[in-house]
């Protein structure tokens, strides 16, 4: 058994109140058929430019960066006396994620163990959707 990578999103770093802190949004697509797996490479995290320095950025948004829902920006980590990077809000979180969410392809649904049918990715997407709006 193992899993796909089906999409990720980096949000924004104030997507909660009380921690500012980037979040990555992550969906797999549990496989049974090791012939069914995919590629790996979101599994790297080269060091591309960003502003004035190069940081560590996860393969999968340099290749999709439109799954950044804001704007990669420099900050000083004082403490360890270096720039890190975070995500800024760019607009309205709610729409950028629901127009993210709605351009997703639909996964096929699949027969699980116990006779249910899984549901599709999109069914998901509906209730984090929800789920965001009700954290704004």
């Amino acid at each position: 058994m193992g899993a796909n990578l089906y999409a990720a999103y980096r949000l924004p770093d104030n997507c909660f109140d009380d921690a500012k802190v980037t979040v990555d949004l992550v969906f797999f697509q549990k496989i049974t058929n090791q012939a069914m797996r995919g590629s790996s490479a979101w599994c790297n995290a080269p060091y591309c430019q960003i502003g004035k320095n190069r940081h560590r950025l996860n393969q999968h948004f340099i290749q999709h960066p439109e799954h950044v829902l804001g704007t990669l920006t420099e900050y000083p980590l004082t403490r360890y006396n270096r720039m890190d990077l975070t995500c800024k809000l760019n607009g309205n979180l709610i729409n950028q994620m629901a127009q993210a969410l709605k351009a997703l392809p639909a996964l096929s649904k699949t027969k699980q163990p116990h006779g249910e049918i899984k549901q599709t990715i999109q069914q998901v997407l509906v209730e984090a959707e929800a789920l965001l709006t009700q954290l704004r």
